[in-house]
């Protein structure tokens, strides 16, 4: 346990850089596990409190860093109540990993078009073992039969601008419900930089990915499980790098500056 006099405690939050990891420390079990939610509460609470004080309620908080080795289902609420603070101190980088370290618990905590619904301010975000819910409340689909493929319909290709900051994405072993990464990365009309890792999507072999953006410039893939990917209208995207073992079928769409391309996929090499 860590203990801040009253004398160093505006120091420590003028720099409003949290940081909270379960990896280090003795957070072993679940009596240790609570111990560690009970104590982010207590920082946050002691940081809402010093803002509050000190007539400091705009003061934005510059990194918030989350990693979970022992997530549970009920975790959840609480993990809300953080976000939905940061997001109004306008929160700028925001990274979360949650593992499951509880064997028969083995819910992702889900992301949605909610739970991002006022994060403004965000320009970084890596998400790590969560799931990202499909917004089909918001995009509509015709499914195209000879190409396999769920094509967003014309008249909802307009962004709503969801996380209008945000410059720089990396999802890792996240998990996407049907149709959830077109839109995704359709709300962010500034992005540049996009890696997806051990990505899992749901009926993978039955559809065609999307995913369209024209601020991309870096785009990173390794080993996601879908067999199909379009990438269209990426007019400035100037490097892609995939790796994958499964994939069939490729569409690269108005790329007019690609200069770098690297692509490993042991199923096209066997022809």
């Amino acid at each position: 346990m860590i203990f801040v006099s009253k004398q160093w405690e505006g120091v420590w939050f003028s720099d409003p850089i949290l940081d909270f990891d379960e990896s280090i420390g003795n957070y072993y079990g679940h009596a240790q596990h609570e111990k560690f939610v009970k104590f982010i509460n207590n920082i946050l609470k002691r940081y809402l409190k010093f803002c509050d004080d000190q007539e400091l309620k705009l003061l934005a908080v510059k990194k918030f860093r989350l990693c979970m080795r022992r997530y549970l289902s009920s975790d959840a609420p609480n993990v809300d109540k953080w976000l939905s603070l940061l997001f109004e101190r306008s929160i700028e980088e925001l990274d979360i990993s949650l593992i499951s370290g509880i064997t028969g618990d083995l819910e992702n905590y889900s992301v949605s078009h909610t739970t991002l619904v006022n994060a403004k301010s965000l320009t970084s975000l890596n998400l790590e073992c969560v799931t990202i819910k499909n917004m089909d409340g918001y995009y509509s689909y015709t499914y195209e039969v000879k190409k396999r493929t769920m094509v967003p319909r014309a008249d909802d290709l307009v962004s709503k601008c969801l996380l209008p900051s945000l410059k720089t994405m990396s999802l890792k072993t996240v998990q996407f419900d049907h149709g959830a990464l077109f839109p995704l990365i359709w709300e962010c009309p500034v992005i540049e930089f996009l890696s997806l890792t051990s990505c899992s999507f749901e009926n993978c072999r039955d559809y065609c990915q999307h995913l369209f953006s024209s601020s991309l410039k870096f785009l990173n893939i390794d080993k996601c499980n879908f067999i199909g990917l379009r990438i269209g209208e990426a007019v400035n995207l100037e490097s892609f790098r995939l790796v994958s073992p499964l994939l069939e079928d490729l569409v690269l769409d108005n790329c007019v500056k690609l200069k770098d391309m690297n692509i490993e996929n042991t199923r096209w090499n066997q022809y």
